[in-house]
């Protein structure tokens, strides 16, 4: 995990405008950097309902919630670069297969059933949105998570 995040964040690093890399390698790496932030996503989504699991069965989450501490620190690392094509990529991943299937429906469905394999409590979905809102300092990702909140008609899919 560590060597996929220190590569990724070198090669982004070198994408920044500052940079002046050839736009139609930025476009490039960003199309296929796809299929690497919709890894990291799910396997955020699916940390979370591991920890959900866990604090219901009383288990100790430190190593989790590390875990998450480590994802969301390379989200804001690579929003930070502020390569227009890569964070499209990367929000767009990050709204569809972790925060609006998981974190929103389980906050804003009052019955808290859905698709069950990814709904947590409405307190640990909290918990998290507050550390994603904390740790990500990115303006359009908060944005899109504040309006998926304040619509009353989240899908039950996404």
């Amino acid at each position: 995990r560590a060597n996929v995040i220190s590569t990724t964040l070198y090669i982004f690093d070198q994408l920044r405008p500052g940079m002046k890399p050839a736009p139609e390698y930025v476009r490039h790496i960003a199309q296929q950097s796809n299929t690497c932030f919709t890894h990291v996503a799910c396997l955020c989504r699916d940390l979370w309902v591991v920890i959900d699991n866990d604090v219901k069965a009383g288990k100790s989450v430190r190593q989790q919630l590390s875990l998450q501490t480590d994802l969301l620190l390379y989200l804001h690392d690579v929003l930070a670069f502020g390569i227009p094509e890569l964070n499209t990529v990367l929000i767009d991943r990050f709204l569809v297969y972790a925060i609006l299937p998981v974190l929103v429906r389980s906050i804003a469905s009052s019955d808290n059933r859905g698709d069950a394999e990814y709904m947590i409590s409405p307190a640990l979905a909290m918990v998290i949105l507050q550390d994603i809102f904390e740790r990500v300092k990115h303006a359009p990702l908060l944005d899109a998570i504040f309006v998926a909140l304040c619509d009353p008609a989240v899908p039950a899919r996404v």
